[in-house]
């Protein structure tokens, strides 16, 4: 596996800068409709199963703080995922006008991870979290977030509950799908670290 992967981003690194921001973009584009999918899917389903008691009580719950802590907590884990914008700065040296444009590369990266991508992703996943999300934990039924604080991959199991329920029982695919995203992340994080 290790030798695919290496001839893999070798490949790209010979097709040339060109070549691996075009993959890089397309890659991108991918991953971010997948999540996109994803987000739907869960807000989706909260709205057409109201049956089920959900951890927030409604979308506003889901953004406010509740606690100071629990803000200092996810302000943490927030700054530790927008890692990675400064890659927008390694190719300063060819850029047409620098100046202009590594700022707004800069920003529009920021912009992307964390608006878009964190703030979804966590609005989603907390909207979605409730009495259907169960798992075994010392041999007792747990639910809700202490479900997925026992789970080694709490969005996959979210999205096999979602794609069991929502897309005639392809939970499995959905969570395929959706690692299969995390894999094309990994894999386009590669060249641009040899370049």
């Amino acid at each position: 596996m290790c030798f695919i992967f290496a001839g893999l981003v070798g490949g790209i690194a010979m097709v040339g800068v060109t070549g691996s921001t075009l993959v890089n973009i397309v890659i991108k584009i991918i991953q971010i409709t997948s999540l996109v999918f994803l987000w739907l899917l869960m807000i989706l389903y909260r709205l057409g199963h109201p049956n089920v008691t959900y951890k927030h009580t409604n979308a506003f719950s889901v953004v406010i703080p509740h606690d100071f802590l629990g803000l200092i907590y996810q302000a943490t884990i927030a700054i530790l995922l927008v890692v990675g914008f400064e890659s927008a700065t390694a190719m300063a040296g060819e850029a047409v006008n620098p100046r202009r444009n590594i700022p707004r590369g800069v920003i529009l990266s920021l912009f992307i991870q964390a608006c878009v991508c964190y703030f979804f992703e966590y609005f989603a996943a907390n909207f979605f979290v409730g009495d259907q999300y169960t798992a075994i934990v010392d041999g007792k039924t747990v639910t809700g977030f202490a479900a997925a604080f026992s789970s080694g991959a709490p969005i996959g199991d979210m999205a096999k509950i979602l794609g069991d329920t929502l897309l005639f029982g392809n939970g499995f695919l959905l969570q395929i799908t959706i690692a299969s995203t995390l894999a094309r992340l990994c894999f386009t994080a590669l060249p641009a670290g040899l370049c």
